[in-house]
């Protein structure tokens, strides 16, 4: 196989870097060794929970990288627009907690 260019890992970086290359229409392999794009991005779903106040669909835990402030980060936030990826607010308000599902 013959490539101008290849781009080693899917993560956002390397997914970024193939809308770049794919917006200009050049030629390029895109490379991941795990079964999954994302890299870091990534919500282990949550099979067990002792409360069930949560909604399925946002059943989820964060893995990676998850605040961004847009005021404060304004290159971050264009990239999360580019790539279209969803957002949701942080809340702000309240106590926090982790509730381990797996622990007694």
């Amino acid at each position: 196989m013959k490539t101008d260019f290849i781009i080693v890992g899917a993560g956002l970086s390397g997914l970024y870097a193939a809308l770049q290359l794919e917006r200009l229409g050049k030629d390029y392999v895109l490379v991941e060794g795990r079964d999954r794009v994302g890299g870091r991005i990534y919500s282990e779903p949550v099979t067990t929970l002792k409360s069930t106040h949560f909604d399925a669909d946002l059943n989820r835990f964060d893995m990676g990288p998850s605040w961004f402030w847009p005021s404060m980060h304004p290159r971050i936030t264009q990239l999360i627009d580019d790539l279209l990826l969803p957002v949701f607010p942080q809340y702000a308000e309240g106590a926090y907690m982790f509730d381990n599902a797996n622990s007694d």
